[in-house]
């Protein structure tokens, strides 16, 4: 009876020995066959690795002339007395300290929104606007409004006794003028900007006084050195700014100026206390 006993015992414990046996070789079939997910990211053909990494968020296209566009076309219209003072600035050196400030000029004398900022002063002889004003305009204008006041040479002096910029008188009497003007053709937004693309158009307009008669002749160009004619305007299609870029939009778009030879710029716009502000310029 007790080798029966003793017997049974043996039967069990080898069974649970090959059991155990049994198991441990099943879990270390799996450890082998069953890659890791690191190791798995690590057998992912690279090209297919790279894809992944380098893949952009498509942008949503904007109409140019929707409710955006407009208000972006806005924020980059300059007017034609600074436009080229500006654009030599920015294509040099970006959105520098002077381009903010040159920008902020423009838009205290284009809009009737800020035109309050420009005062006239007794002392100067002239008209001054404080650095505060202009501070003012910059943030409005531009995601990054930091800025330190400069007087700008031959444009706009700045008084450091009185914190003000002072404005000299410029006048236009005839003779040739030149200006800048940009015509936004493109619109992408992306979850984290709005870029804009417009073409260049350099304009050379020249008033001929005789006794009688006032001839008017517009010279659109190309390029900036004004060695590529692209059309010649005599009429007075251009002569208010506020409709000019429709203007030579309506010229591009009937191919009458060729837009594959036209320079172009981009802006980048941040949304910034729920306005879109320049963040970036560059020519492409």
């Amino acid at each position: 009876m007790k080798n029966k006993v003793v017997t049974i015992v043996c039967v069990i414990l080898i069974i649970l020995a090959v059991a155990c046996f049994g198991y441990i070789f099943l879990n270390s079939d799996d450890e082998v066959e069953t890659p890791s997910q690191g190791e798995q990211q690590e057998q992912q053909p690279q090209e297919e690795q790279e894809e992944v990494v380098g893949r952009e968020e498509k942008g949503q296209n904007i109409i140019v002339t929707s409710r955006i566009g407009v208000q972006l076309r806005e924020v980059i219209r300059l007017s034609n007395m600074y436009s080229n003072v500006i654009t030599d600035e920015m294509d040099q050196n970006g959105l520098s300290n002077k381009a903010k400030i040159l920008v902020g000029l423009d838009k205290i004398f284009r809009t009737q929104e800020y035109a309050s900022y420009a005062e006239y002063s007794d002392e100067y002889s002239n008209t001054y606007i404080t650095a505060e004003n202009m501070h003012k305009v910059i943030a409005d204008t531009f995601a990054d409004s930091q800025v330190t006041d400069e007087g700008i040479e031959d444009t706009l002096p700045y008084d450091e006794e009185t914190n003000s910029y002072i404005v000299p008188s410029i006048g236009y009497a005839g003779g040739t003028f030149s200006y800048t003007i940009e015509v936004p053709y493109k619109i992408t937004q992306y979850s984290d900007r709005v870029e804009l693309l417009a073409y260049r158009v350099y304009i050379t307009k020249t008033v001929e006084m005789e006794s009688t008669t006032t001839n008017i002749k517009n010279e659109l160009f190309y390029d900036k050195a004004k060695s590529l004619p692209a059309l010649t305007i005599t009429d007075t299609s251009l002569d208010n700014e506020a409709n000019q870029t429709n203007y030579v939009k309506t010229k591009i778009d009937d191919k009458t100026i060729d837009s594959t030879s036209l320079e172009s710029v981009q802006y980048t716009f941040k949304l910034v206390d729920e306005e879109y502000k320049i963040a970036e310029f560059k020519e492409i």
